[in-house]
């Protein structure tokens, strides 16, 4: 008997479907041993650090979901184009609950090594949601 094998689109949408059921605990079975999270500050987080970083996003969007608008495989590389929806619940980049629905959008990046995630990026556009919670951009410039 020959096993069925996951094809690394397959690996993909199953580890965005975890994501909407919100199922934290799950995504670790689809995760390399050596799982690399590489954020936008160029720190890398593991597994544990990823996790801790999507309590956060639900903490703040429990009804969080994910939609797949475009997605593509090359060999061992996915990605996928989202649109991410959620109600404002609890606090934001430093934003008190407003009970808004807002809008991400954003681009999810993965390398997948034997039927499992080794590494991944995600960039999403977090300005233009804290803007339209009521955030503000300060200025950092000083006046001389």
């Amino acid at each position: 008997v020959r096993a069925v094998t996951k094809s690394p689109g397959s690996v993909l949408t199953e580890w965005l479907e975890l994501w909407n059921d919100h199922a934290l605990d799950e995504l670790n079975r689809l995760v390399c041993d050596d799982y690399v999270h590489h954020q936008m500050s160029g720190d890398d987080a593991d597994f544990a650090g990823f996790q801790s970083g999507f309590q956060a996003v639900l903490a703040a969007f429990p009804d969080m979901t994910y939609h797949a608008v475009h997605s593509m495989v090359d060999t061992d590389l996915c990605a996928a184009y989202l649109i991410a929806q959620g109600t404002h619940r609890g606090e934001f980049l430093g934003l008190h609950p407003t009970g808004q629905r807002v809008e991400f959008r954003g681009v999810y990046l993965c390398r997948v090594k034997r039927e499992s995630i080794a590494e991944d990026w995600d960039v999403f556009d977090l300005l233009t949601p804290a803007l339209r919670l009521g955030g503000v951009i300060a200025s950092t410039v000083e006046e001389t």
